[in-house]
């Protein structure tokens, strides 16, 4: 992996990239097991409603910041991954793409650096060449910014691209407009289309 990883870091080569959470894996149930350690009751399909109600919250009470601060602190963290759920059609997508294209694989994740064990269980079966976890320094650079970021930092050419989120997706589409994009949710995959690339 290592050799593979510095040739692509080297000859700038394309490759494929892929997020993790919510898009490799469902994050739902280690969300409501975080919300439920801060006393937020929720399920997997409402846990996102009843956090933005927190952050709404928050903005009037020191009290729900502090209960925003400590979610983050359990959610970003190894604790309650074994909670997370594998969207394995996903997987197989990848799997596949990796070997009809016979390109790398590079997982680019807004998780930190520290969930890089639970990361790597994650990406299991999957023909990794490189793994790109936040560091501490850039925690509060929105994900567009910090992946673009990332993916320039070790020169790779994003060909495929695999994420649930449209500003991620919108940003890479800007940067390499020959990208092809691809969107995730629930567990499928759509095409997905850059404001730029249209």
């Amino acid at each position: 992996m290592a050799f593979e990883r510095l040739l692509c870091e080297v000859l700038g080569l394309e490759v494929i990239i892929t997020d993790i959470d919510d898009t490799l894996v469902a994050v739902g149930n280690r969300a409501v097991e975080s919300l439920k350690q801060i006393g937020i009751e929720a399920t997997p399909e409402d846990w996102e409603e009843k956090f933005d109600a927190l952050k709404q919250k928050a903005k009037q009470s020191q009290e729900d910041r502090d209960k925003v601060s400590q979610f983050f602190k359990m959610f970003l963290d190894d604790a309650f991954t074994h909670l997370d759920a594998p969207h394995r059609a996903i997987y197989d997508f990848i799997r596949i793409l990796a070997s009809k294209s016979s390109l790398p694989v590079v997982a680019v994740s807004g998780r930190p650096e520290k969930m890089i064990n639970s990361a790597m269980k994650v990406l299991k079966g999957i023909p990794l060449t490189d793994i790109i976890l936040k560091p501490e320094g850039q925690r509060m650079l929105k994900a567009p910014e910090y992946k673009v970021d990332a993916i320039k930092r070790k020169n790779y050419i994003p060909k495929f691209v695999i994420d649930d989120e449209p500003t991620v997706l919108d940003a890479i589409g800007k940067e390499w407009p020959d990208a092809v994009l691809y969107k995730a949710h629930n567990g499928s995959i759509v095409p997905y289309f850059s404001k730029d690339q249209t």
